[in-house]
Formats: structure tokens, C-alpha cells, sequence
């Protein structure tokens, strides 16, 4: 849903979005924080997450703000989302897949893999969502990869851009050594 103070944080009007809850308004009503990430409003994110904002708060299609920061390549606002203590394997409600942050930043990393400086900045948010807590093998919802941990989506979209495999594979490997779970890099490569 959306209201005046939606409108104000999604575009950047800390004057606006400071008014509105002087005045009152709830800083919890609607999706003012998800769409101030989105739009890569440091200082509204900041501002509403001093006010009272619940981090986990959830938008349209019910992604969070660290879902639309993370995806929309905003890495300050990812790192101070994870010291508010975002959620990271929440998913959100997708058309064809559900995802969570950490699924849906390998998407865009897929998508802008020839493009060097983008990608290297979905590397340092996937590092970022690793580093604070997001589960590699949470399982991701499709109608192509119903039940695949994020581990596997990950390497099959890593391999897609090949430039990029060995760093995402990596970063799995340094987040996942202590954690005791089937899966492993090597039980992709398995012979039927």
C-alpha cells in the first residue's frame, strides 16, 4: 500500500518523511522502509530505522528492504539493514520463484554479469549477506528449481557467468565450512 510518507521515502524527501512523523504518522504504516532501500536512500533508511522502523518490514510482493536493497545494488544500505538485524532468509512472494536476499542478489549478478563494476558489487552484497547470516543452503521455491538450496541456484547462475564462478564459489566455500549439511560443492558434480 501506499501513502504520503511511501511517496516521500521512496523519493528521497528526508524533509517530508521527517514532517509526516512529527505529525504522527506511524513509521511502520505501509512500505516506507522497503521503498527508501529500493531507491538507495541512505539517509531515509537510517532516519526511519532511528525512528522505530521494523526492519523486516515487508512491501509489495512481500519483500523486505534488505530483499530491495541487496537486489538494487545499494551495499551501504545492505550493511546497515544486517546491523539492525535484518532477516536474511526471509522470502518474499514472487511471480515464478520466491527468493530470499541472498537468491535474489544471485539473480542480478546473473543478469549483469558483463557488466565488471555492477557485478563486483552483487560480490561484495552476496560476501555482506554471507558474512551476516544468510543461509546458503535455504531453499528457493521455482517452478524450474523447486527445493535446490541457494548453493546450487548459485553455482548454476555462477557458471552461467563464468568470470564470476570461482568468486561466488569461494565465497560459499568460506561461509559454509563449519556448517554440517548434505549438500557440498562436489555432490553437484556427482555421476547419475
Amino acid at each position: 500500500m501506499y501513502n504520503e510518507l511511501s511517496e516521500a521515502a521512496e523519493n528521497g524527501d528526508l524533509e517530508q518523511v521527517s514532517l509526516l512523523l512529527a505529525n504522527g504518522e506511524d513509521v511502520n504504516s505501509f512500505d516506507a522502509l522497503p521503498l527508501a532501500a529500493a531507491n538507495g536512500h541512505l539517509n531515509i533508511v537510517t532516519y526511519l530505522l532511528k525512528h522505530g522502523a521494523n526492519v523486516n518490514q515487508t512491501g509489495e510482493h512481500g519483500r523486505t528492504a534488505l530483499h530491495n536493497a541487496a537486489e538494487n545494488g545499494h551495499l551501504d544500505i545492505v550493511k546497515l539493514l544486517l546491523k539492525h538485524r535484518a532477516a536474511c532468509d526471509t522470502q518474499d512472494r514472487g511471480y515464478l520463484h520466491t527468493s530470499s536476499p541472498l537468491t535474489t542478489v544471485l539473480w542480478k549478478l546473473h543478469e549483469h554479469r558483463y557488466e565488471e563494476a555492477v557485478a563486483r558489487n552483487y560480490i561484495k552484497i552476496i560476501k555482506a549477506l554471507l558474512k551476516g547470516g544468510a543461509d546458503p543452503y535455504f531453499v528457493v521455491h521455482s517452478s524450474t528449481s523447486d527445493g535446490l538450496p541457494s548453493q546450487v541456484v548459485a553455482y548454476e547462475l555462477a557458471f552461467m557467468a563464468e568470470d564470476y564462478a570461482d568468486a561466488v564459489k569461494n565465497l560459499f566455500d568460506t561461509y559454509t565450512g563449519q556448517q554440517k549439511h548434505k549438500w557440498t560443492w562436489s555432490s553437484l558434480f556427482r555421476k547419475e
